[in-house]
């Protein structure tokens, strides 16, 4: 359900069931790493080390995936996720509650658009 590739070669895979997996050998082996059901993963264009992933909401991480910090709940879960090609500070998720978030300082507070 979510797949981003990093800069130094690391394949992030995440599903509902799995949670996120990350491979360091072009996927022949892996390795989880976030227990919790993704269904989006997005890499920030200008920073490679800030992740957002949605399932259970969203979860950012400011170190290429080592670590990940709840920054929004959203209790029917997050689906797409998206950094701005135009702004990389800017954000955005749709959650299964059929609101679009939206977030403007690079994925730490969310607000609903609308």
């Amino acid at each position: 359900m979510a797949l981003a590739v990093l800069r130094d070669g690391r394949i992030l895979a995440g599903d509902m069931q799995k949670g996120l997996m990350i491979s360091r050998d072009a996927g022949k082996t892996w390795t989880q790493n976030l227990r919790a059901g993704l269904m989006g993963l997005a890499l920030n264009p200008a920073d490679p080390k800030r992740l957002l992933a949605a399932g259970p909401g969203v979860l950012l991480s400011t170190n290429g995936g080592a670590s990940w910090k709840r920054v929004l709940d959203i209790p029917e879960g997050g689906g797409p996720v998206a950094w701005s090609g135009s702004n990389p500070k800017i954000a955005y998720v749709v959650g299964f509650d059929r609101t679009l978030y939206r977030s403007a300082d690079s994925g730490q507070t969310w607000s609903a658009v609308g």
